[in-house]
């Protein structure tokens, strides 16, 4: 979807590739709220609403991206590296299951350290 999106903005204008956008994720949201009464496992509703929201990072810059997704991934790292343990626990993977990247409680500013207390510079 995400490659998709960025084509059709490049093609056609990021105000005629959002609507588009929104009409697709309601057509997916639409038809996985029917599949959902069909087959209670159904995750297409929550594509549709991942989908309808990557409309909003269309217009973000390359490093704002670029910076939420090595921010996103350092989260899930660190949160791995304490599952997993630092010794023998013997665990050399960790399954990161119920991860919503868009339940957030705090600001992403949160997570950049000062260079005082960074430890790898």
């Amino acid at each position: 979807a995400g490659l998709g999106l960025v084509l059709a903005t490049q093609r056609q204008g990021w105000w005629s590739a959002s609507v588009q956008t929104w009409r697709r994720a309601l057509f997916l949201l639409v038809l996985g709220l029917l599949n959902l009464t069909l087959f209670p496992a159904d995750i297409l509703h929550y594509y549709a609403v991942y989908f309808a929201l990557s409309v909003l990072w269309l217009r973000a810059s390359p490093r704002l991206l670029l910076a939420s997704i090595v921010g996103l991934a350092d989260e899930l790292a660190a949160a791995g590296s304490l599952v997993q343990g630092q010794g023998a626990e013997g665990r050399p993977v960790a399954l990161v299951r119920g991860f919503d990247p868009f339940d957030r409680e705090s600001p992403a500013s949160e997570i950049i350290r000062p260079a005082s207390e960074d430890l790898f510079r």
